[in-house]
């Protein structure tokens, strides 16, 4: 399995696709294109590499991660899955995307609900669904077993946590999110892609992170 990291929008947003290199299948995780060489990067990838994109899935709803839904869901015609604990914020995009540097007209609806009965294959590899709020009410975390990656949205960051400020965070339940959830289903030598920043692991985050120490 192969990851390939976008940083993209002016919030510079880890947008990830995640394939098998061999069966030529991928997911797309927090599309947050919204540039058009953004939007020209993922596709000419996609394109080169032969791929065909199964899901597009959400980590959570804030629009810096969302943006790109549209753009995907047209050009690849695949499914979007977000927690349901966070249609309201896909709900109410319209009502706060210019404060946030955005032009929009719509986003397209969510498909499915992501949640924990959720398990995606792709290629030869399975992703399942740990429900871990706190940054927001439905942010979720996408773990590969197999291959001992966690996609992290913004839970937790290399030395640092989600922002808990917005609507439906907690600092007390992001922090029960990372030891009680993530940790007590992720051992030391996983790795972390979160939404922003460089990759961590859950070792460094344990023995460096200063909101878990």
């Amino acid at each position: 399995m192969q990851v390939k990291t976008f940083v993209v929008n002016h919030y510079e947003v880890n947008s990830y696709l995640y394939y098998d290199e061999d069966l030529k299948e991928g997911i797309i995780i927090d599309p947050g294109f919204y540039f058009d060489d953004e939007k020209e990067k993922i596709f000419q990838y996609i394109v080169d590499k032969k791929l065909t994109i199964k899901n597009i899935i959400n980590t959570h709803g804030h629009l810096d991660h969302i943006v790109g839904n549209s753009y995907c869901k047209k050009v690849f015609g695949s499914s979007i899955y977000l927690n349901k604990n966070d249609w309201f914020l896909r709900d109410n995009v319209l009502d706060y995307a210019e404060t946030f540097g955005f032009q929009l007209k719509a986003l397209p609806d969510i498909d499915y609900d992501l949640n924990q009965n959720n398990k995606f294959i792709i290629g030869n590899n399975e992703i399942i669904i740990l429900h871990t709020p706190g940054h927001s009410p439905g942010s979720v975390c996408l773990i590969s077993h197999k291959d001992k990656f966690i996609f992290s949205g913004d839970l937790i960051f290399k030395n640092s946590i989600g922002r808990t400020d917005l609507p439906g965070g907690s600092f007390d339940i992001i922090i029960n999110s990372i030891k009680n959830i993530l940790f007590k289903n992720c051992g030391d030598e996983y790795l972390i892609f979160p939404g922003h920043g460089e990759k961590t692991s859950v070792l460094f985050e344990k023995e460096n992170n200063q909101f878990l120490i």
